[in-house]
């Protein structure tokens, strides 16, 4: 079976064109001249309002990282600084992952970390991200005559709702607390000096 190709009249299209204006495509739209402005203005603001909350949800602030935290200690052992901060990080129920006497290196285990000790931005109502804070700590001792402490503090947060990764910014609450409790358990001949 073949099919056959059979031509439209064009006065037949015409028609149909007419017909479709005058009935159904008037009847779409019977708004009066005010209304359909009013219309129309409604809509850009719905259309303006919704890019900001898209562009606005979607930006995150800019975070600033903090040099790390240091301290030099004068007439202490190496040894003595190094047991002392791995007793202090257990106390405070950090995992340690990797602890090397001869390099000075502690590393610990990823942890959580509390709201206060990390910024991590806010969204665009000024709320803090609500999510899941994890950190990692690396403590570097210095030999020599002078021994120096490096804590390099770096945080993320794992936004709930999207399961997005930030960067925070450490605030130095924890690493200055660790020091704090180093300096009351080597005692008070202890010199030290904030670089």
């Amino acid at each position: 079976m073949r099919l056959q190709r059979t031509a439209i009249p064009l006065s037949d299209v015409k028609e149909t064109a007419q017909e479709y204006q005058q009935g159904f495509g008037n009847r779409l739209f019977t708004l009066s001249r005010r209304h359909q402005i009013y219309y129309i203005g409604c809509m850009r603001y719905v259309v303006l309002i919704l890019s900001v909350l898209m562009v606005g949800g979607c930006a995150v602030q800019v975070q600033t990282m903090r040099p790390p935290v240091t301290r030099t200690y004068e007439l202490r052992e190496r040894r003595q600084i190094f047991d002392g901060l791995a007793a202090l990080l257990v106390a405070e129920r950090i995992g340690i992952a990797t602890k090397d006497v001869g390099k000075g290196i502690i590393v610990t285990d990823s942890f959580d970390v509390l709201p206060e000790y990390c910024d991590c931005g806010k969204n665009l109502l000024g709320a803090e991200y609500p999510g899941q804070r994890r950190g990692v700590m690396s403590l570097k001792v210095s030999d020599g005559r002078k021994i120096t402490i490096t804590i390099d503090f770096k945080t993320r947060l794992r936004i709930r709702t999207n399961n997005r990764r930030l960067v925070c910014t450490s605030r130095g609450v924890l690493e200055n607390k660790l020091l704090a409790a180093l300096e009351k358990e080597l005692g008070e001949n202890t010199i030290h000096q904030r670089d």
